[in-house]
């Protein structure tokens, strides 16, 4: 399988729960596609299942309503929090749920706009 690229915008919980405190931002991350268990067979013995895989690219935050970059004395301090903040969203069950779903949206996407063209022809 190929690893593909999705981009989403998420609201990331961070904190304490009691405050609410969360930060939007938009995430960039490669996805690959894993592949269920194989049985045994004549030839082998088989293979245990491959799970999904996600894995963070990029982020930036969301600041006046469009993805921007942390300016300021402590923006390399910021970005790098933001980036364990990412990282930690993308490995919760949430995180992962959201971004699976990204990608399953985005080749269900790809796949209607290959049909288009190959009807077109």
């Amino acid at each position: 399988m190929r690893r593909t690229q999705h981009k989403m915008i998420s609201v990331i919980p961070h904190g304490d729960p009691d405050i609410g405190a969360e930060v939007e931002c938009e995430i960039v991350f490669s996805f690959l596609k894993g592949a269920p268990e194989q049985g045994p067979s004549y030839a082998r013995g088989g293979q245990p299942a491959d799970p999904d895989e996600i894995e963070l690219v990029r982020v930036r935050p969301i600041i006046g309503g469009k993805p921007s970059e942390y300016g300021g004395a402590y923006a390399d301090m910021e970005q790098s929090s933001l980036e364990a903040l990412a990282e930690a969203w993308l490995d919760s069950d949430d995180g992962f749920c959201e971004a699976c779903e990204v990608a399953a949206s985005d080749d269900a996407d790809a796949r209607e706009y290959a049909a288009e063209l190959r009807a077109d022809r």
